[in-house]
């Protein structure tokens, strides 16, 4: 017990320094994108490009290793269709607003939600990280013991 408990406690150290190295580094190229290659080159695209999907990306990252558990499992598996629509699509689309803003025309979006969502980065991060995460947790696997249960308590 003690023997898996060490194993636990490296492997999620070893997750946490690895996400902190991804973490810090993608800061450090968004910087980058930021104060070189928009600033100089004029080009915010590529600045644009990363700060929309990063996050979505770290998210991702975060939800990895429950997924992994949920592949290991016995069953069947299920999307949760709720989950997603309610809270991973309006975050996807907060994240990549600011993407899409340069992409469709100015006369499309009214000016005041366009200043909403390109007021505060924080806002596209913090959505980035919620819709990478719901994408994959999105998944679950059922046993079948429990479809079964489930068939017998509907009819």
């Amino acid at each position: 017990m003690i023997r898996l408990n060490i194993i636990r406690f490296t492997g999620n150290f070893i997750y946490v320094f690895l996400m902190g190295i991804v973490i810090s580094s993608g800061l450090r190229y968004q910087e980058y994108l930021k104060s070189v290659v928009a600033a100089t080159q004029f080009n915010p695209y590529p600045n644009l490009l990363f700060s929309s999907f990063f996050f979505i990306i770290v998210g991702l990252l975060i939800a990895l290793p429950r997924f992994f558990i949920r592949v290991r499992e016995q069953g069947h598996w299920k999307f949760d269709w709720v989950k997603f629509l309610s809270i991973g699509l309006p975050t996807f689309y907060a994240s990549i607003a600011p993407l899409s803003y340069f992409v469709i025309s100015d006369t499309i979006w009214p000016s005041a939600l366009s200043t909403l969502l390109f007021a505060n980065g924080t806002l596209r991060s913090i959505s980035g990280l919620i819709s990478g995460y719901v994408f994959l947790t999105s998944f679950d696997k059922v046993s079948t013991n429990t479809v079964a249960l489930d068939r017998d308590f509907r009819n």
